[in-house]
């Protein structure tokens, strides 16, 4: 109950930052084996539809991957032979980073499972568990490279 002044109003005001207990909260909770916590500070602040700068193209060797932070999710930022794609960097079957995985073309492997996804398509390859991989996809992104620079659309 809140004591003030007879006839006056008072309104309570609910911020949406986290407190310090929530902060604990998210660096303690159980994480899938291979995810990390990273600190909001680090993570990349994207208005949703927009283009944001995520890397620049000599940080991507051909081959390989880099994983973005962003606020809500992870995405893998891939190089296969000059030409960049992305997808959201985490398996849909035990939510492992893939761009931890193996790249051979354009299908990165699940390091956890062996699951198979086509960076370009999103399209799961191979999948086990009694899964389908007609009916598993992953998230894909829009990419931009300007002069340099990749862009992704989240």
């Amino acid at each position: 109950m809140v004591r003030g002044i007879p006839g006056k109003i008072y309104v309570l005001c609910l911020c949406f930052m986290m407190d310090e207990n929530e902060k604990e909260k998210e660096v303690k909770a159980p994480k899938p084996f291979g995810v990390d916590y990273v600190p909001y500070s680090r993570r990349v602040r994207a208005r949703q539809g927009d283009f944001t700068r995520v890397a620049l193209t000599s940080e991507i060797l051909p081959g390989r991957a880099k994983a973005v932070d962003f606020e809500k999710f992870k995405v893998a930022i891939f190089n296969i032979e000059g030409k960049f794609y992305a997808i959201k960097d985490a398996c849909p079957h035990a939510e492992y980073p893939l761009a931890k995985g193996t790249l051979r073309g354009e299908v990165v492997s699940c390091s956890s499972h062996n699951w198979q996804f086509n960076v370009r398509t999103g399209d799961c390859v191979r999948a086990d568990h009694g899964n389908d991989p007609k009916n598993v996809q992953v998230r894909t992104f829009p990419v931009e490279v300007r002069g340099d620079e990749i862009w992704v659309k989240v």
